[in-house]
């Protein structure tokens, strides 16, 4: 079974956080956030390769210095990806928060859930930390705290928590990349 692999880093850009070369490829739909201070614009831009399922990639452009954090949730055979079901920030602007599901119909029961951490520049794997999340959905308060369900044994559980009280944890798996490859 091919695994996903999930290819996350900084690029440092001059203009636009997408080329036109992946416009005119393979990208069928995007969508922008921009966050409550302003100060950071994410893209989620969906692509379907090989005519199969849609995937996403995410970037994340730090509006006042150009750089640009990408997060490729794509596969080589579009069948092997994710697509985002739901991205929002945290009242805060620190950090971008989206779930997941996987294209090609595998594990449809979860819903990875990945956020990006301003002050780490880097992304994360939410599921790392609190266990499989299920479900896509998700909210947050207007104190940044994220309520959603995991799954606990045979049940889904509401569980609330903190981004900022997580703890440490690792990044994932990183690696330059241009938005143009």
């Amino acid at each position: 079974m091919k695994k996903l692999s999930i290819i996350c880093g900084l690029t440092i850009l001059l203009g636009s956080i997408v080329t036109a070369d992946e416009v005119l490829k393979h990208q069928v739909d995007s969508k922008t956030f921009e966050s409550p201070n302003k100060h950071f614009e994410a893209r989620v831009v969906d692509f379907n390769k090989k005519d199969k399922f849609v995937e996403a990639r995410i970037y994340l452009r730090e509006k006042a210095n150009k750089k640009v954090f990408v997060c490729d949730l794509t596969s080589a055979d579009g069948e092997h990806g994710r697509y985002v079901l739901k991205a929002t920030w945290t009242p805060s602007s620190k950090f971008f928060i989206f779930s997941t599901e996987s294209t090609g119909l595998h594990s449809v029961w979860h819903t990875t859930t990945f956020f990006f951490s301003v002050d780490q520049s880097h992304f994360y794997r939410l599921d790392d930390a609190i266990g499989s999340v299920v479900g896509g959905d998700f909210s947050i308060d207007k104190n940044g705290r994220i309520t959603l369900e995991v799954r606990k044994g045979a049940d889904d559980v509401k569980k609330t928590i903190d981004l900022e009280t997580l703890g440490k944890l690792s990044p994932i798996e990183e690696e330059q990349k241009s938005p143009s490859e």
